[in-house]
């Protein structure tokens, strides 16, 4: 649910469930408290205290006009949200598509499910993490999955708006002549991701940085 947190990490206001309680220690409170990141933060994945399904958390900093940190608005997104989106396309009988952060490149959501725990990153010597350390955006790679042994031709594409890329696998014996397929569903995949965070987000931070303030004053 939508969470107005203080200074000291306890939360003012909720929606949605969930108990008052102190978040002071969670990543996303302390990385947007210490490093002043700007705009949205999004949290690792993590079990839901309300659900217990695995959710982001998407929060951002309110500061005051001389910079003083006052606390955070958050939310979480539920990621069987992107699972009912994605559990509608056909990737071949060893497909795979793959939603990762930027920053680390670890592991958000995963169709089919992963067999290993999600938020594992991919190595540094990856050449999907190359590329995209370069500035790529856009690209295709034949690869062997650090997640299941599957080898596939990969795509990935970034979204502009928010630290995520996706990456979507076609087994070998899926490709032949179905690659182009596969480029156009990248971009399909891409609109559908950034589409359904968009609603989200702006229903979560329109004029919630007002309701903040005025909760700050009393």
């Amino acid at each position: 649910g939508f969470r107005v947190i203080d200074a000291r990490g306890d939360v003012l206001y909720l929606a949605g469930g969930g108990e008052y309680v102190n978040l002071a220690d969670r990543d996303y409170f302390v990385a947007l408290r210490d490093a002043r990141i700007p705009g949205i933060f999004f949290s690792q994945v993590i079990a839901s205290q309300i659900t217990g399904h695995p959710v982001l958390v998407a929060a951002r900093a309110i500061r005051s006009p001389d910079g003083r940190f006052l606390g955070i608005v958050s939310s979480q997104l539920e990621l069987s949200y992107f699972e009912r989106i994605f559990k509608s396309i056909h990737l071949g009988n060893n497909g795979a598509l793959e939603v990762r952060r930027l920053d680390n490149h670890g592991l958000a959501f995963r169709q089919p499910p992963a067999p290993r725990p999600v938020n594992q990153v991919l190595p540094t010597s990856s050449p999907i993490v190359q590329k995209l350390s370069q500035g790529s955006k856009v690209g295709a790679e034949r690869l062997t999955s650090t997640v299941d042994g599957v080898q596939r031709i990969y795509a990935y594409r970034t979204l502009d708006e928010f630290p995520f890329y996706v990456v979507v696998g076609l087994s070998n014996e899926d490709v032949h002549a179905d690659w182009h397929r596969s480029a156009i569903l990248m971009g399909g995949l891409g609109i559908s991701l950034f589409f359904g965070m968009s609603l989200v987000l702006i229903w979560l931070f329109r004029n919630q940085e007002a309701e903040f303030l005025s909760a700050e004053k009393l």
